[in-house]
């Protein structure tokens, strides 16, 4: 979090972060006193837009009142205040998880997930730690499902985002206890999948058309949803080819709750390897009973939940009582109605630690390690140590080396805070949780990421339910004023997409841009946003539209000027013939003619 933000987070009121010239800070100016520097040199262009306008307005009035710059007295306020700030908020901070969670975060813990493992370990949850499948836990489900869509004539693109997914998991979903009955080979055949719950190592055939594959695999370092082995490890582009089951079949493994997915959906078992059966718990809603971490999500949803305020409609006490009888009996928490107010700094402490522990469970054990070796000897030892493999090694001087190691897979010593199979269980059950829309929406989906979709609206069609409770969607658009939509989407790839949204509180047209890994300022705003995405990705007012269509029998899409794949992006201007550039996540790789005939691909 930067630290201009601490201040309003924490309740500081007293104190904010100034601004300072730092490209003034040069060996000439140290003694400079005169007036306030040029604008340039507090670099507002690599400011958000809010924090830019502000700085203006700010440095407008310092030369209305021709203030007086004295460079070394400037210099040591602006860096007293700046500790000033970051001390009173740790102190505050400190005073926070003491209170609410009996854990110093200085003393007894340098990590937020780790300082939350401390609470569990002093409160009323249990936690198991059983055999490490690690195979069987794969991350979030990310990926666009048309590279470009514009509104047709009563159609709406809209934006829904869930609460707190991954909280609501942990609070309602099932989990694992205990040490696994592992069951081999022929002793897996005795099992019913329908009423076993566990871990599932597995051969699986995909049917051959499915919009949203349920199954998720690795391969290339990516994570992928194919239908296909061979296509997928081959990045196929083209119509599958392949006919032998062997070649199409999926071998992973993954949680049974998946897997009874999948074969709801056409998916068909060839081979079962290995079975790990779990005895289950699972949080009662009627009894407001069980649930592995439903204490630890019910404290810290209350805080945020009361440290929120009062919603704006509860402005009499019957309303404020129905409020808080309504949530006790969706979630059952009991909101204290004297401890409701509106505080930043809580409401973010309780936000941060609901979702934060579970990835804890999941941190992969053998992590690399870096050493500076100085003794020959000692560089000689690592060389020939058979129980760890030399990454790189990179000579600091004459007198030293940066050797990067891990551990070899049989070497490591396992932590004893992970515990894989609850993090599967947390993650599997999110993806299912996503894909309950995304089947009902079927083609109508636009861009998914982990915990929201974007989809087109249309009217007497399937519109995925909003509610304000844990695991309920809320319009993301909302904040632009209710029955605002997306008119136009463009993406490029996973956590890479632009949208133009009608605004009904500002009345006029909106844009959002995000691009993974690029802080978009005000500066960078300038170069990437809405157009030029629109651009990237081809969807260019000198490239023609192509009629397409979807023949459910051939499980193809057709179309008339040429094969458009949702994966390709065209390139063109108006005086270029088309080109198109074959995509896969993030890196062209493959440029490649128009066809002139028509062609088919499969979705």
């Amino acid at each position: 979090m930067a630290l201009s933000k601490l201040p309003k987070v924490f309740g500081l009121t007293e104190i904010r972060k100034g601004y300072f010239p730092h490209l003034f800070n040069t060996t000439d100016h140290q003694n400079y006193i005169g007036p306030i520097p040029p604008l340039e040199t507090f670099e507002p262009d690599n400011l958000k837009c809010n924090d830019r306008e502000a700085l203006l307005a700010w440095y407008e009035g310092k030369v209305a009142e021709n203030y007086i710059f004295d460079f070394k007295k400037e210099f040591v306020e602006y860096c007293v205040s700046d500790v000033d700030i970051l001390a009173q908020a740790c102190l505050k901070f400190r005073q926070l998880m003491i209170k609410e969670g009996n854990v110093c975060p200085f003393t007894e813990s340098v990590t937020l997930p780790n300082e939350m493992l401390n609470y569990t370990e002093s409160h009323p949850l249990t936690l198991y730690l059983p055999l490490n499948p690690r195979d069987a836990f794969y991350g979030g489900r990310t990926g666009n499902a048309k590279s470009f869509y514009k509104t047709k004539e009563g159609e709406k693109i809209k934006y829904v985002d869930f609460t707190s997914l991954y909280p609501y998991v942990n609070k309602y979903g099932k989990y694992p206890l205990g040490h696994p009955t592992v069951h081999i080979g022929e002793e897996c055949s005795k099992l019913n999948l329908e009423t076993t719950d566990g871990l599932i190592k597995c051969k699986i055939l995909p049917p051959h058309l499915l919009f949203h594959p349920v199954l998720p695999v690795k391969m290339n370092n990516k994570l992928m949803f194919v239908l296909c082995r061979s296509c997928g490890e081959s990045f196929n582009q083209e119509p599958c080819e392949h006919i032998s089951d062997d070649e199409r079949a999926l071998t992973g493994t993954w949680v049974i709750d998946e897997v009874r997915k999948a074969i709801e959906k056409g998916y068909k078992i060839l081979e079962t390897y290995e079975i790990w059966q779990y005895i289950i718990d699972q949080y009662n809603k009627d009894t407001k009973t069980g649930g592995l971490f439903n204490e630890y999500i019910n404290k810290f949803v209350g805080i945020k939940q009361q440290s929120s305020g009062w919603p704006y409609y509860c402005d009499t006490p019957k309303k404020k009582d129905n409020y808080i009888k309504e949530y006790f009996e969706a979630e059952g928490v009991r909101l204290d109605p004297v401890k409701i107010e509106r505080n930043p700094g809580l409401r973010q402490l309780g936000k941060a630690v609901i979702t934060s522990f579970w990835g804890k469970l999941g941190q992969r054990e053998n992590q690399s390690k870096t050493s500076i070796v100085r003794e020959p000897g000692e560089f000689y030892n690592m060389m020939t140590n058979p129980s760890i493999n030399i990454n790189s090694v990179l000579p600091i001087n004459e007198d030293a080396l940066l050797v990067n190691w891990e551990s070899k897979e049989e070497a490591y010593s396992p932590l004893s805070t992970v515990n894989v199979v609850l993090a599967a269980y947390t993650t599997a059950q999110a993806r299912l949780k996503l894909y309950e829309h995304l089947e009902r929406l079927e083609e109508r989906v636009i861009y998914y990421d982990t915990d929201s979709i974007i989809y087109v609206s249309a009217p007497e069609q399937y519109d995925p339910p909003l509610g304000q409770f844990l695991g309920e969607l809320t319009d993301e658009l909302e904040d632009e004023g209710a029955g605002s939509y997306i008119k136009e989407f463009v993406s490029g790839g996973p956590k890479n997409y632009a949208y133009k949204a009608w605004s009904t509180s500002k009345e006029c047209d909106v844009t959002v841009c995000k691009v993974k890994g690029i802080s978009l300022t005000y500066k960078t705003s300038q170069i990437i946003n809405f157009d030029k995405i629109m651009k990237m990705n081809g969807a260019h007012p000198h490239v023609p539209k192509v009629d397409e269509h979807l023949d459910s029998e051939k499980g193809v899409v057709q179309t008339s000027a040429g094969k458009v794949e949702d994966n390709l992006v065209v390139n063109s201007n108006a005086n270029e013939k088309p080109e198109v550039f074959e995509m896969y996540d993030s890196q062209a790789v493959t440029e490649k003619k128009i066809p002139q005939e028509p062609t088919s691909s499969y979705v």
